[in-house]
């Protein structure tokens, strides 16, 4: 389960990136992995 999540949040991450301009894809990128790292850990505790 965890790793479906995971896949899925790159792979919608990538889909964001590739429609923003590549300054602005890249300053948030950091960022938005973050952000994804902690959905998964909320939802694996969420759904062990």
């Amino acid at each position: 389960m965890a790793r479906l999540f995971a896949f899925g949040c790159g792979y919608s991450a990538r889909a964001l990136m590739a429609a923003l301009p590549p300054g602005f894809a890249r300053a948030g990128t950091a960022r938005s992995a973050a952000r994804c790292g902690e959905l998964a850990a909320a939802g694996i505790t969420a759904f062990p």
